[in-house]
């Protein structure tokens, strides 16, 4: 793992961070951890949706598009 190292966090903002920690019995570096994994979770999750919303924007306008892949290797298979 990477070691991160934060500087000139607000006092407030660490106040919080160590209320939460204590109301979830964690040390203040297992707090941080888990909000990172939230954030990236989130953001992740955030980016799957979008990519869901445009897929079905694309089968709505588009329709579903064949797959050629067995065409193509019946057409390869005639010239060997």
């Amino acid at each position: 793992m990477t070691e991160v190292r934060l500087r000139n966090v607000d006092a407030d903002v660490l106040a919080v961070i160590r209320e939460l920690a204590r109301l979830n019995r964690r040390t203040m570096e297992q707090e941080i951890r888990a909000g990172l994994v939230e954030i990236a979770n989130a953001r992740k999750t955030h980016l799957l949706n979008r990519l869901a919303r445009e897929r079905a924007e694309q089968l709505a306008r588009f329709g579903e598009l064949s797959d050629s892949t067995a065409e193509i290797r019946a057409e390869r298979e005639t010239r060997w």
